[in-house]
């Protein structure tokens, strides 16, 4: 989310597209109180996206739920080394990598969210690489 000054991840996902691949992109029931349903949809086209009322873009409903991703990019406030990260408290991404154990993850930060610590629960899933505006970490397993 560009408004929350998380990493604008669109021109990896256009490359990406361009070459082929295929992105999928988080979507969340609407109207769902509390804990939200939540997956990977791939879009059709470029207009299959609609506005969440959290206020981040997502694929349109009708769009296909994904089944298996190879790698999946999560955004993150602070992320260590180690592929743990920060994000908004809900657990939406931990619940998600949890969905997908074969997936390589990847949380996307700028350089100055690379903190030594951060406090982690049971549930936290650390992510299996960390790339920076200034580098790329192979998180230790």
């Amino acid at each position: 989310m560009l408004e929350r000054n998380e990493l604008d991840v669109g021109p990896l996902a256009h490359a990406l597209t361009e070459r082929g691949i295929r992105v999928a992109y988080p979507w969340m029931a609407e109207g769902i109180a509390g804990d939200y349903a939540a997956e990977f949809r791939f879009p059709l086209g470029g207009g299959d996206f609609t506005i969440h009322a959290q206020g981040f873009r997502q694929p349109a409903e009708h769009c296909p739920a994904a089944q298996h991703l190879d790698w999946i990019v999560v955004p993150a406030l602070a992320v260590t080394r180690r592929g743990e990260r920060l994000g908004y408290g809900a657990g939406y991404y931990d619940r998600m990598l949890s969905r997908f154990p074969n997936s390589q993850s990847v949380v996307v930060a700028y350089h100055f969210e690379l903190c030594e610590h951060l406090p982690t629960s049971a549930h936290d899933r650390p992510c299996d690489w960390v790339v920076t505006d200034q580098e790329t970490l192979r998180a230790p397993a």
